[in-house]
């Protein structure tokens, strides 16, 4: 946290490579495009004369850790060659406003770190075991939810649970993503789904 110091280092090493072929890849505390830092930060980024691949840490979801995130990553997109990952649905909105790329991911557990300490807390329980559903897409949503839960909510009334016209489901619920097994269909739908979205947004004119 606050370790423009690093940032700086590491961006002076990029640019006496002198290429042009490079993405300088910055794993950079959310701290680091906060209020306090944002100027350096995006100076720094700058600096590199490269293209950004941004990814930002912190326990659990970076981006709720202020109301300032966002706004400034919009003006980072809009100053620096910006590519964000593990950015959630702000992958959408960051090329909205000037980044050239980003990086989505297919499940939460990718883009939300937690405390290694902390991880073990939840199956601490006799007899619990983690659970081997997948994240899965809800489109009119667009959020991911654990294939279990999607099934227990609409377990009482199948007949409503939310179908999916993507080419991997082919108007199948999304109840149906329950085990293991299902990992490889709900990654392909997650993809499916977001790969119209994206579609939709890099054919606007502006």
């Amino acid at each position: 946290a606050g370790r423009t110091d690093i940032l700086r280092a590491a961006a002076r090493q990029v640019r006496q490579l002198g290429r042009d072929d490079v993405i300088f890849v910055a794993p950079l505390d959310v701290s680091l495009v906060d209020r306090a830092y944002i100027k350096t930060t995006t100076a720094i980024l700058a600096s590199t004369e490269a293209p950004v691949a941004l990814m930002l840490g912190r326990q659990f979801d970076p981006l709720d850790q202020s109301k300032r995130i966002i706004p400034n990553l919009r003006e980072l997109a809009a100053t620096v060659p910006l590519m964000p990952a593990r950015t959630d649905f702000n992958g959408f909105d960051l090329p909205a406003h000037g980044a050239f790329a980003a990086a989505i991911g297919t499940g939460g557990s990718i883009r939300h770190t937690v405390d290694p300490q902390e991880q073990p807390l939840a199956f601490r329980r006799k007899g619990e075991r983690p659970d081997p559903a997948p994240s899965v897409l809800v489109p009119e949503l667009a959020s991911w939810f654990k294939g279990s839960k999607i099934a227990k909510l609409f377990g009482a009334r199948p007949r409503i649970a939310p179908r999916c016209d993507c080419p991997v489901c082919g108007g199948q619920r999304l109840t149906r993503f329950l085990g293991r097994g299902d990992q490889d269909d709900a990654i392909a739908h997650a993809v499916a789904v977001w790969s119209r979205w994206a579609a939709d947004l890099l054919s606007q004119p502006t």
